[in-house]
């Protein structure tokens, strides 16, 4: 690749990052990162999970293991119910559906292709590979 197309390529990516880190739903996300490290009373919900995990797995006790795993699935009903759990993983979500988004916006660019939605063939007609999967069957 000529080098100064490499560095034109890559001067864009730069741009295109600072404006992501700057952007909402970025902001929004860090904001979450902190709350979900800095809260005392979900930490220790995760931390008895874990704890009890570990013990789940070097228990030998049939009736013990019925125990251990009952109380994490409260913990994980406990942890999943938190606020800031559950604003952490919306966070978490809006950054990777942001970065989804720009990535098939690059592949489109390049390729003049759109990539699959999540939702699979069913809900796009764009480039054919229900149609195709049709005709094998």
């Amino acid at each position: 690749m000529n080098p100064e197309k490499k560095e034109v390529i890559l001067e864009f990516a730069r741009k295109l990052g600072t404006v992501i880190r700057t952007c909402d739903d970025m902001k929004r996300m860090q904001e979450a990162e902190a709350a979900y490290r800095d809260c005392s009373e979900l930490q220790a919900l995760i931390t008895e999970y874990y704890v009890n995990e570990k013990a789940d797995s070097e228990n030998s006790d049939p009736e013990l293991g019925v125990a251990i795993k009952r109380r994490m699935e409260e913990l994980y009903g406990e942890i999943a119910a938190h606020p800031v759990y559950a604003e952490y993983m919306e966070a978490q979500t809006a950054v990777r559906d942001l970065m989804n988004a720009v990535n098939d916006e690059i592949q489109f660019a390049v390729s003049g292709k759109r990539s699959c939605s999540s939702g699979g063939c069913a809900s796009c007609a764009g480039c054919g590979a229900a149609a195709a999967s049709d005709e094998k069957q």
